[in-house]
């Protein structure tokens, strides 16, 4: 089992005055956003809008657009500064066992899970050494283990 640190509010406290039964959806954004800004992290520009696609989330339509709107930084909190990611011109969500491309992404993605965990085969390694893995823990108070 993989344990991690979060130190963010998302687990006990929201400026908003959201429901806790949607925290974790909030939660789910927050981290969507951290994932998108450190693939883009070495991009100059980031004029460029981009097509996004959500592999099996459950989203009902408020919040797909409420996902929507958060990553293109139209927020009700005011954002201290943008978003370091380009413009989402669409938000798709998709099966990855109807979807080849995101097949291949649920392959990588138990790459990754097997090299957190130390389980990854040696042999596999040289082919996926263009993966990036960062840590993550929301912020300095750490709240949740």
């Amino acid at each position: 089992m993989i344990s991690f640190k979060y130190g963010g509010h998302y687990f006990t406290w929201s400026e908003t005055q959201t429901d806790k039964r949607e925290w974790r959806y909030y939660l789910r954004n927050y981290i969507l956003r951290h994932l998108l800004e450190f693939h883009f992290s070495n991009s100059t520009d980031l004029s460029d809008a981009l097509d996004l696609v959500l592999d099996r989330v459950l989203l009902s339509e408020s919040q797909r657009r409420n996902t929507f709107d958060y990553l293109n930084g139209k927020t009700a909190i005011t954002l201290r500064k943008p978003f370091r990611i380009p413009p989402v011109s669409f938000l798709t969500i998709a099966d990855s066992e109807y979807v080849g491309g995101l097949e291949i992404a649920y392959v990588l993605a138990d790459v990754l899970r097997d090299t957190i965990k130390g389980n990854l085969n040696k042999k596999i390694i040289p082919l996926v050494d263009f993966i990036r893995i960062a840590y993550f823990k929301g912020s300095t108070k750490i709240e949740a283990v």
